[in-house]
This record gives structure tokens, C-alpha cells and sequence, in this order.
């Protein structure tokens, strides 16, 4: 083989080399750019796992909490004949947000009391409460109030694990 015939070969290898180096080039950069893309998926993953696993942790540690929280309810009368229905946490730990439910006058009533500390009670202050004057001129309550009102309390334990309870009615006084 002459020189000419080598010059040819070598040029032709080293553009087949040079373009071949562009193409690599070229795979390179796009590699790059779906390995950033990969990376910015595999950043959200993480964080989503992180959320997740926090997440995990309250739930965990809701239902490991302690809770004791019992409920004391009835109505109160007094001497003007004002009424009002109690409700008192009976318990030993604090329940937070609570709400009661009553049956009064066959209407549904929806009270916020808010949160209440062991030993603590909160008041419904009965409107329209049908009164008489009895013969020593005592101011008497309609009794029928008292027999078999429906409630439901619901509440939330300090780290947020929720609960209900609900009666038929109660017949006692607070």
C-alpha cells in the first residue's frame, strides 16, 4: 500500500473517529439530561417517603397514647327554672374539640364546648323550656324534658386520636 493510499485510510479512520466521538458527544449530553430528570424523581421519592414515614410516626404514637376519657351527663335545674344539660369529662386525660349532639324539642342542637381538662364540665344552656308555677309558687320544669334525651359527644384525644359516643337518653341529674 503507497502513502497516499495510508493518508486516505488514516483521514477516513480519524473522521469516522471524530464523528463518532460527536455521536458519543451527543448520547452523553442527552444521558445527562434524562439522569438529572431521574435524579429530580428520585428527590421527590425521597421526600414523599420521608412524609410518609412521619406520618407513620404520629399515627404510631396516636395509638400508643394514653387515653382516659369517660363522660359524666344529665341535666340541671334552678331555682328560676333554668335548664341545662352537662357535660363532664370524668376521666383522667384531656379531650380536645369537643361537640355535643342533643335531641331537644325534636330538633337536633350542635354545640361546640370546645376543650375539656379532667374534672372539667361545659353547659348547654337549654332555651324554651316549658315551666309551670306550682301551688307554693316554685317555678317547676316540664319533666318530660328529662326522659330519654338522645346525645352524642365526639372528641379528640390530645394527639388527635378521634372518638364518639352516643345514648339513648339519660334519666339522672348532674
Amino acid at each position: 500500500m503507497d502513502a497516499a493510499a495510508g493518508a486516505w485510510i488514516g483521514a477516513i479512520g480519524g473522521v469516522i473517529g471524530g464523528l463518532a466521538a460527536v455521536g458519543a458527544w451527543i448520547v452523553a449530553i442527552r444521558a445527562n439530561g434524562k439522569s438529572a430528570e431521574a435524579n429530580a424523581i428520585a428527590g421527590e421519592a425521597t421526600k414523599t417517603s420521608r412524609e410518609a414515614l412521619a406520618l407513620q410516626a404520629r399515627i404510631d404514637e396516636r395509638e400508643r397514647e394514653f387515653r382516659d376519657v369517660s363522660w359524666r351527663c344529665g341535666w340541671q335545674t334552678d331555682v328560676e327554672g333554668n335548664v341545662a344539660f352537662l357535660v363532664l369529662n370524668d376521666g383522667l386525660t384531656e379531650a380536645k374539640d369537643v361537640t355535643l349532639a342533643l335531641n331537644h324539642n325534636n330538633q337536633r342542637v350542635l354545640r361546640k364546648l370546645g376543650n375539656l381538662r379532667p374534672g372539667e364540665e361545659a353547659r348547654y344552656e337549654v332555651p324554651d323550656v316549658a315551666t309551670f308555677t306550682d301551688e307554693d309558687g316554685f317555678t317547676q320544669v316540664d319533666q318530660r324534658i328529662f326522659d330519654r334525651t338522645a346525645y352524642v359527644i365526639h372528641w379528640a384525644s390530645p394527639l388527635g386520636h378521634v372518638e364518639t359516643i352516643s345514648a339513648l337518653g339519660t334519666n339522672y341529674f348532674v
